[in-house]
């Protein structure tokens, strides 16, 4: 925790953890108490007749006082976030001692009353105050390493949520800016081709290559999106629709390729609002990527009494073998090594859903990729 940064610590934090007041008051709820027993085992020495067993302990009570009460001073000390919790380790200390006396008092008293012996009333609280000081400063440090850790890690936590916030709206400022100024160049490129220029094919291809960026841009806000979110965004969705529009979609645009479907009247599954997004980037990459005279794309979606699974599969290249490992489960696709950000929406849609991404080899070429979705209850 920084030294600016102030951590309420409930009804501590008006004066005791935060503040030279409260530091102030740690050290004297450890340093008096254990001074004035200190030195009633002094006076009790120097005056007392005792025995040699109560001398020894006279002198190593209050040795093992002295010593904790050092290492409870040197443990607050060691830095800031410690030192601010000197007042809670200091009242530990001061309750133990006082309530272990106390208690030692109480039991001497009823044992003078029900007429037993009492042995040197004042030693026997002295003893009990120093053994329960020393309990309260070990419980008191126990307690603040607590509290200590919960501060770093609060403070953390929010240092993490300020800087993903404005990562989040830099990203959102530059996408906004790129897609702006690949949509002039869009036009400007459309422009050229409608009205003549001496180089169509430059134009043509400055137009295709505005348009994937503008794509990928539209990938990346999914990606981002699905990456903030968990399965508790989950809704009922049908499915074989979602599948059935984007097969329909894509027949349209990708004529060279087969499309072969197989739905059923309705599917539904809990999903979050990307796996329209996901199916259709499953789908489309496998029309995309697809090579060779016989192009093929398959789409089924096949529920079950506890889930729906959507297939697509396709006879062209293969995924490469590092990115199948990748997405194999839902918990390694954030380390996922795309080389475009095809396959990310595709896992990041899958896993805001709560679901099971695979990625396989087909029979005899080719990749299929599985969804599976729980089914509502």
């Amino acid at each position: 925790m920084g030294s600016g940064t102030v951590v309420s610590n409930g009804d501590w934090s008006d004066e005791g953890s935060a503040g030279g007041g409260g530091r102030t008051r740690g050290y004297v709820l450890l340093v008096v108490p254990a001074a004035a027993i200190v030195a009633f085992y002094v006076y009790y020495l120097l005056v007392a007749d005792v025995s040699d067993v109560r001398r020894i302990l006279a002198w190593v009570a209050p040795g093992i006082l002295a010593a904790v009460v050092a290492y409870a001073i040197l443990w607050i000390t060691v830095s800031d976030d410690r030192h601010e919790q000197s007042a809670r380790v200091g009242a530990w200390f001061a309750a133990g001692a006082v309530a272990f006396g106390l208690l030692a008092g109480l039991l001497v008293l009823l044992q003078g009353r029900i007429g037993g012996q009492v042995v040197d009333a004042r030693f026997t609280v002295a003893t009990a105050a120093s053994a329960g000081g020393a309990v309260g400063a070990f419980v008191g440090i126990y307690d603040a390493a607590g509290r200590v850790r919960t501060d770093r890690a609060r403070a953390e936590r929010a240092e993490t949520e300020e800087l993903n916030r404005r990562l989040s709206i830099l990203n959102r400022v530059l996408r906004h800016h790129i897609r702006n100024d690949l949509n002039l160049i869009e036009g400007n490129a459309r422009i050229l081709l409608d009205t003549g220029t001496d180089a169509p094919d430059h134009a043509r291809e400055i137009r295709t290559v505005s348009g994937e960026l503008l794509e990928l841009s539209e990938r990346a806000r999914a990606v981002e999106t699905a990456l903030t979110v968990g399965s508790d965004q989950r809704s009922p969705v049908d499915v074989a629709d979602v599948a059935r529009e984007h097969v329909d979609r894509l027949r349209d645009e990708h004529p060279e390729v087969l499309f072969e479907a197989e739905f059923p009247d309705s599917a539904e599954a809990l999903a979050h609002e990307l796996l329209d997004d996901a199916v259709g980037e499953a789908i489309e990459n496998a029309a995309e990527h697809n090579q060779g005279p016989l192009q093929r794309v398959r789409v089924e979606v096949v529920p079950d009494d506890d889930a729906v699974e959507i297939v697509v599969s396709d006879n062209g290249p293969v995924i490469p073998e590092d990115e199948v490992e990748l997405v194999s489960t839902a918990s390694e696709i954030r380390t996922l090594q795309s080389h475009g950000l095809g396959l990310w929406v595709v896992a990041t849609a899958v896993y805001a859903s709560g679901g099971e991404l695979r990625v396989e080899e087909a029979d005899p070429s080719g990749s299929v990729v599985r969804i599976r979705l729980d089914r509502p209850e």
